[in-house]
């Protein structure tokens, strides 16, 4: 090489330097202005789409949302961080300003405050964490805005004062989120007596419309919601395990009166949930007092006086184009974000419940019986019919109600699935193969690798409720507190399939042995009866004919797939403890099965599990250890198929499993899945309570 040549290889090896120092020199002037303006846009991504949580389980968006909810808080802290550290710069005077906004910023929108339920439980730290924060932009303030005289000292106070605020009440919706807290709620609550004949005097003026609302979904949820707040302290009461005896309790009396009015009760109960999960993940219950009024009165008015004080002596002095921009955006979107807030919260159906309430009758006169609110309300809601008719309603999640729809797992198509590409490469490639050659397959079945193998080579479906199942839900919940199978708790006491196998032979002859082998395959424990009956009902619904009752055969097919999605996918929703090993022991042997029959994919037009069903039945399973809940299924198949009035008996099974399930699962579990679509299970169980809270107002109604 040439002097020449060499001059210009060293200047390629010093090129990645240079960048690398012009990047330094870059993050270092303008960093404070990227975190700044990236925190501002984490606060819109929740602000519009955390309601996804209530209808949705795993997508895309949800997963973005959970980053946004993770990094808003990590970059506004990273943000007042910088600011704190960093020494006054003339060209850029108005930085220190944005720290009073960056403590707005991790207050947070109002419509998401935990993410999980476990956040509520620790509420403490989240204070001794906030209250650091708050200290840091109090800092910087003193250090940069307190050390200059401009008349935006008094803005920056204003502003910090009500961000502090803002974050104790965030702390304060965790708290308050806690069970004991509600539990404590709801006894004071209950004594209170005001609100009791209120409620009903406004419900009664509006009553439901003639003809129902004929697909009009925006104002039948309406109706129902605010029916939903008057007797919301029996869902509270539940979720806590608070008890609920007294039949002179003026939520049993409206309870009374929408069941006379024909009210859909699987709505109301849909929309019980959604003002539990109001309380539960956002700030709904510290939004709706004196303090969260004023405070959002206050935070409006303190944000608009900012931008006034901005507008008029902000821009004296030095000051960069760009740091002046970021200020404007920060301003109007900080005063949008309160104005939003507030308005949100004088028209939200929580204000209803808040103004029935109150002591103080003028406030009630004026908003209520002038209809005032009413008016104010109706224009929420011609919003909202706009947005359901071009289809924002459903992308914006803004309905309250539950999605409808059922997981769906089954065994068989698990173990007869062609697994796809994706799943294969993580199986194959980077669980079996390196894994093992790499020496770390120990640690990747520790970490999970295993599983996400599992859940990548089969995907979960979902499917819509079963017609006629709710209908069948309601009428077995009455058939068992009618027959006594409940006791003073409201707890079920007969085990799981025994009332459906007792209803069942009401009207027929069968002889004890057969009942008592139906009983014998209920299993153990109820993980082990699901198990077994799910491929039994496979089996036997393979071997019936093709029009032989559709209807019910889809439902007990959607149930049984149901119930087995919550075993494996959602053990957490099912009562006692989670028999994973009886699971994978039982699918092991099915595969096993499949394998060993080496059956193509496709055979004479049938599904490969249907396939794999009718050689369970062909075949002679072999009774050992691993297998021994196949063998006890296919027996129970065969059962079943002897005779041809059984199809009404698998259905009453799986619907009492159904119920059992939902009313042993811990409340716990129910407050959790809230966050992340909800179950059906918590549906049926709410049902339950509001059903047996009924039976005893209807039994002290005819002693009187």
């Amino acid at each position: 090489f040439g002097p020449s040549n060499q001059l210009q290889a060293a200047s390629h090896v010093m090129q990645p330097r240079e960048i690398a120092r012009l990047l330094l020199g870059f993050w270092s002037e303008w960093a404070t202005q990227i975190l700044v303006v990236l925190s501002l846009i984490q606060q819109f991504f929740p602000l519009f789409f955390s309601g996804i949580r209530r209808r949705q389980g795993r997508n895309k968006r949800r997963a973005v949302l959970w980053l946004a909810y993770k990094f808003a808080n990590i970059t506004a802290t990273y943000a007042l961080g910088r600011l704190s550290l960093s020494a006054a710069q003339r060209s850029h005077r108005l930085v220190p300003f944005w720290a009073p906004f960056l403590l707005l910023h991790l207050a947070g929108p109002d419509n998401i405050t935990a993410y999980s339920l476990e956040d509520s439980k620790i509420a403490g730290r989240h204070a001794l964490t906030l209250f650091v924060q708050g200290l840091g932009a109090v800092f910087v303030l003193v250090k940069h805005v307190g050390s200059s005289r401009t008349l935006l000292l008094p803005g920056a106070i204003m502003v910090t004062t009500v961000a502090v605020f803002k974050m104790f009440e965030k702390t304060w919706a965790l708290w308050i989120a806690n069970f004991k807290v509600i539990l404590s709620s709801v006894e004071r609550e209950d004594g209170e007596e005001e609100p009791r004949q209120l409620y009903r005097v406004y419900l009664e003026e509006d009553e439901l419309p003639r003809g129902g609302f004929k697909g009009k979904e925006v104002d039948e949820e309406e109706f129902l919601m605010r029916r939903a707040h008057a007797v919301f302290l029996v869902c509270k009461s539940a979720m806590v395990d608070s008890s609920m005896y007294d039949p002179d309790r003026y939520f049993l009396r409206i309870l009374a009166y929408l069941r006379e009015n024909r009210v859909d009760l699987w709505t109301l109960m849909e929309m019980e949930l959604s003002l539990m999960y109001d309380i539960l993940y956002t700030k709904a219950a510290v939004i709706h007092t004196w303090t969260g009024y004023c405070i959002r009165i206050v935070s409006s008015l303190t944000v608009a006086a900012s931008f006034l004080l901005f507008q008029l002596y902000g821009k004296e002095g030095q000051s960069s184009r760009a740091d002046i921009t970021i200020t404007y955006v920060l301003l109007s979107s900080s005063l949008l974000m309160e104005m939003a807030s507030l308005l949100s919260a004088l028209w939200s159906t929580w204000t209803f419940s808040f103004l029935c309430a109150t002591r103080w009758t003028s406030l009630r006169h004026a908003a209520l019986c002038s209809k005032k609110w009413h008016c104010l309300r109706n224009m929420v809601l011609s919003f909202r019919r706009l947005a359901c008719s071009t289809g924002i309603w459903s992308y914006l999640s803004l309905s309250r109600r539950w999605s409808g729809t059922l997981g769906q797992y089954n065994m068989l198509d698990a173990c007869t699935a062609r697994p796809p590409l994706l799943g294969k490469l993580v199986v194959r490639l980077v669980f079996s193969r390196l894994s093992k050659k790499l020496g770390f397959s120990r640690l990747a079945e520790m970490l999970g690798f295993g599983r996400l193998a599992e859940e990548l080579s089969y995907n979960v479906v979902t499917a819509d409720i079963p017609k006629g199942l709710k209908d069948m839900v309601i009428e077995y919940i009455k058939f068992m507190i009618k027959d006594r199978t409940v006791n003073t708790l409201g707890i079920f006491r007969e085990q799981w399939g025994k009332v459906a196998i007792k209803r069942w032979l009401e009207d027929k002859q069968v002889d004890d042995e057969y009942k008592e082998y139906l009983e014998k395959r209920l299993g153990a424990e109820l993980h082990e009866g699901i198990i077994v009956w799910h491929i039994a009902t496979d089996i036997f619904i393979a071997q019936r004919k093709a029009d032989d009752q559709d209807a019910v055969k889809e439902a007990v097919k959607a149930l049984s797939n149901y119930m087995m999605f919550l075993l494996v996918k959602q053990p957490d929703m099912l009562p006692g403890l989670a028999q994973n090993k009886m699971y994978q022991w039982t699918k092991e042997s099915l595969a096993k099965e499949w394998e060993e029959a080496g059956v193509p994919a496709y055979v004479s037009g049938l599904h490969p599990s249907q396939k794999l069903a009718n050689m369970l039945h062909d075949k002679e399973v072999t009774q050992d250890l691993i297998s021994n809940r196949l063998f006890f299924a296919t027996q129970l198949a065969k059962r079943l198929l002897e005779r041809d009035d059984t199809m009404k008996l698998v259905y009453g099974i799986w619907v009492d499993f159904l119920i059992y399930a939902s009313n042993r699962c811990s409340r716990e579990s129910h407050a959790k899945r809230l966050n992340n679509d909800g179950e059906f299970t918590t549906i049926v169980w709410l049902t339950a309570e509001h059903l047996y809270q009924l039976q005893i107002y209807d039994a002290q109604e005819k002693h009187h």
